[in-house]
């Protein structure tokens, strides 16, 4: 709860900073939050952590919590840290709906699907699993959307320097027994920096990296500077 509590004030400093995608920031963390309940249900605490919930459930409000705030961070952090917006915005348009749903449908596949084949049938461990999940859809949404690789790659640092903090809160909570109490320690590959799982770096460097690019991809928009007005966006297109 401590640790999903702090990527939720991250989340909302996001909500009230960048009024302008407030609607879009909610309903897309909302919406998607089901992806990182069933991606946690299904193999993440299989293998690779088991987190205690206040509920003492397998996954509770902590991990809808976490669902919610990552997603958030992840799409929109790069707009806010970085000072850009996008010259195109999601319409309840039925037209810009359908192909919103499109685009996001393959993308969401290509990373699920991988995933769940890669766990399932191939036996290979959820982070693992999870890693070659976020690659496949990464290098889909480039190969669609070169322009956006300078964004994902610093989202991806982003996010990596935003979960840090946390960690080393939570260690000194739990000096030398966090790691024990949340993962599966015998089943990750035991290398580690500042005592945390090298597999959890990696995984918010590459989350960060997938989710840079999606609100342009998924809207069909550019990141632009956001000190440019609507005048010069309007002559630039």
């Amino acid at each position: 709860m401590i640790g999903s509590s702090y990527f939720m004030i991250i989340w909302l400093w996001i909500f009230l900073k960048l009024r302008a995608y407030r609607r879009d920031i909610l309903w897309m963390s909302l919406g998607a939050s089901w992806i990182g309940l069933c991606a946690t249900y299904l193999w993440w605490i299989k293998d690779w952590w088991h987190p205690i919930t206040i509920t003492g459930t397998r996954i509770g409000i902590e991990d809808l919590f976490m669902s919610i705030s990552h997603l958030g961070i992840g799409v929109f952090g790069y707009m806010l840290i970085f000072r850009k917006k996008t010259d195109g915005m999601f319409s309840w348009r039925p037209i810009f709906i359908f192909h919103f749903l499109k685009r996001f449908s393959l993308w969401f596949i290509l990373s699920f699907g991988t995933t769940f084949v890669c766990f399932y049938f191939l036996s290979i461990r959820s982070f693992e699993s999870t890693l070659a999940g976020m690659v496949v859809a990464g290098a889909y949404l480039l190969i669609k959307r070169p322009d956006l690789l300078k964004p994902m790659v610093l989202n991806g640092i982003l996010f990596l320097v935003a979960a840090l903090p946390i960690y080393l809160i939570l260690e000194k909570i739990y000096p030398l027994e966090s790691a024990n109490l949340i993962y599966y320690m015998d089943k990750l590959t035991g290398l580690t920096l500042l005592r945390i799982p090298i597999e959890d770096l990696a995984w918010y460097w590459f989350l960060g990296f997938f989710l840079g690019g999606a609100y342009p991809y998924l809207t069909k928009s550019k990141y632009i500077d956001n000190k440019i007005n609507s005048s010069e966006v309007a002559t630039s297109a």
